[in-house]
């Protein structure tokens, strides 16, 4: 069975896409916040602008010993590595500042102080209406515990924070249309200015206020009398996400080890059967997600899970633990993420599963704007002094 390590010291606001071009974290190492147990600083994030460019640095400190508050086991950590994040705001990214190999993996010193700080840079300009998002953290926590005598590597945690997005200056972000006024009948072009496919399904709802709507991107031309029209547009992005993993068979390449000696799974002769689990990577091979362990089973099903999959493509690897010889991985597939429903994985050598795609909603955008159209004026006839000159004014409004 997977052992987990809870480290409630760390990282309880991080924000954006790892690798995102946020250069220059600055550290802070006056926060007392951080001292003796360590912590983050700020403790309380700032609230981000929709439309406005935010760019905030976040302290962490690292303690080289910290108990573990499930088992209330003292542990030394090892390092610490940032492996993802979820839930983000659109546009809005971070990145790792000095870690010393420039690859999100912090260390603790192993002499005094006996601490590390390490920082996180986050930038970008969030084009989202205002709300709270609820952000997931994804590491991995490499410890030892010194009163059992063992280092339990890849360890993954993950930790869920709250980044409030307030309301910007107004205006329109969501379509365009031209003309914006004049004569009837008008003819009126729309185009909804947001797009997030195919990675993030984007859906429009229009109403033109002329009893006609569209769920288009780019609707048929729109023909308008004379009148004023509050025109519409509810934009709605969602994020793919993973909400079941199910397992049907294995093959046989989880024994031939010291744990299980032999392929005899269910007999009741020495040996033992698979302890599986699941884990999911992204395009930077970044584990998202890692289930827990089924023991001693060949089949078992991993569901109610709300991984968000916002960089693709992704990747699904079976394992068998195994707590003293390397875990064997007993397959490696590509999942196909452009639609929701159930899809099947399988290979030649027999393990084969099946996984779900669902949607959960990003962000609604929700803007009005208003079109004008003028009565088509009368056309003036005007003669001089009995000549055949005639004037028409403004005919085309």
């Amino acid at each position: 069975m997977k052992k987990s390590f809870i480290l409630l010291f760390f990282l309880s606001f991080m924000l954006g896409n790892l690798w995102a071009q946020c250069p220059g974290c600055a550290v802070d190492t006056t926060c007392a916040v951080l001292l003796p147990a360590g912590g983050i600083c700020p403790d309380v994030f700032p609230p981000a602008t929709s439309g406005v460019a935010y760019d905030e640095d976040v302290t962490f400190y690292m303690p080289i010993q910290v108990t573990d508050p499930g088992s209330g086991l003292l542990v030394d950590l090892l390092n610490i590595e940032i492996i993802g994040v979820q839930g983000l705001p659109l546009n809005l990214q971070w990145e790792c500042g000095n870690s010393p190999t420039n690859d999100c993996i912090f260390t603790p010193p192993s002499n005094p102080p006996a601490s590390s700080f390490g920082c996180i840079k986050f930038c970008g300009t969030p084009i989202v209406a205002p709300d709270t998002f609820n952000v997931i953290v994804n590491f991995l926590a490499d410890v030892f515990v010194p009163s059992i005598g063992a280092t339990l590597n890849d360890q993954p945690q993950f930790y869920e924070a709250e980044l409030v997005v307030l309301p910007g200056m107004g205006g329109n972000n969501s379509f365009t249309f031209t003309p914006t006024i004049g004569c009837e009948d008008l003819d009126v072009d729309f185009e909804a200015s947001l797009d997030f496919a195919p990675n993030q399904p984007t859906e429009y709802a229009w109403d033109f206020g002329n009893g006609n709507t569209s769920t288009l991107k780019n609707p048929p031309t729109e023909t308008f009398s004379a009148g004023t029209y509050p025109v519409n547009l509810v934009t709605t992005v969602y994020n793919y996400v993973l909400t079941e993993v199910c397992v049907s068979s294995v093959n046989e390449a989880w024994c031939g080890d010291v744990e299980e000696p032999v392929c005899n799974c269910g007999t009741p002769v020495v040996g033992a059967c698979p302890d599986i689990y699941v884990t999911l990577y992204d395009a930077n091979s970044n584990a998202v997600f890692s289930s827990a362990v089924i023991d001693g089973a060949t089949n078992g099903c991993w569901n109610g899970l709300n991984v968000i999959l916002d960089n693709p493509p992704y990747t699904l690897s079976v394992f068998d633990e195994d707590p003293v010889s390397q875990d064997d991985n007993l397959g490696t597939f590509a999942l196909s993420i452009s639609s929701t429903g159930s899809m099947n994985y399988s290979s030649a050598d027999g393990t084969i599963g099946n996984y779900t795609i669902g949607q959960a909603v990003n962000s609604t955008f929700n803007d009005t704007d208003t079109i004008i159209v003028n009565p088509l004026p009368a056309v003036p006839l005007i003669s001089f002094d009995g000549s055949s000159i005639i004037s028409v004014d403004n005919p085309d409004a």
